[in-house]
């Protein structure tokens, strides 16, 4: 276990403080507060949600519902109930070399909220829309690095609220998602042009001898 958290303290010190660039000086305290970037991603968001909601209606709001009860277990699990068993100091608080890049944070540091509710999002919409996963957990991961990038957060800090926010999803998916939201997905197949319904072609011969008679 030492050794697991001193290569975790080395990986945090190559992510904070050697693997930077000025240009991600600028965008990972962003994207790592987007709530604090003013009300451009809130109006963003709002947008693309009415847009879905317009398309897709029902399937769209049940989707909405199994990523909010993904992340609702995913955050409560992670601050609830993790985050006091294991008591692990921020970085800042932890003894080694800081860069930090945004506000103060003297809550516990395992495991990430923000990593376990990304990744609860990004896994549950892969269930839905699968040919777009690799983008929600680029997504998903974006956000888990820029909290080490940051400086208030560890690696293992966000390994562990991904695979929290995993596992819940799963969870989630197993007892709801596959019947409620797929099962309302299911379309009647479609018939081609001049094809002609079962039964059609005897009715009409029957219609035809009739008359003949």
């Amino acid at each position: 276990m030492n050794s697991l958290i001193a290569f975790d303290h080395t990986l945090f010190e190559k992510i904070n403080g050697a693997w930077t660039h000025p240009f991600l000086d600028t965008v990972m305290p962003v994207l790592t507060d987007l709530h604090r970037a003013g009300p451009w991603p809130y109006v963003l968001a709002t947008l693309v949600l009415l847009f879905w909601l317009y398309k897709s209606r029902a399937r769209a709001a049940k989707t909405l519902v199994l990523i909010a009860l993904s992340i609702a277990l995913s955050d409560a699990l992670s601050y609830r109930v993790l985050k006091p068993h294991y008591n692990r100091l921020r970085p800042e608080f932890s003894g080694v070399a800081v860069t930090l890049r945004t506000e103060s944070h003297s809550g516990r540091s395992f495991p990430s909220n923000h990593a376990a509710n990304n990744f609860a999002a990004a896994n549950t919409l892969t269930y839905i829309a699968p040919q777009f996963g690799w983008l929600w957990f680029l997504c998903a991961f974006v956000i888990a690095y820029s909290r080490i990038y940051v400086g208030v957060h560890f690696p293992l800090d966000v390994l562990g609220g991904a695979s929290v926010g995993i596992l819940m999803s799963m969870l989630v998916w197993r007892l709801f998602g596959r019947r409620w939201v797929l099962a309302g997905a299911k379309l009647k197949p479609k018939l081609p042009a001049d094809a002609t319904p079962v039964g059609k072609n005897q009715s009409d011969d029957t219609q035809s001898d009739a008359n003949q008679k």
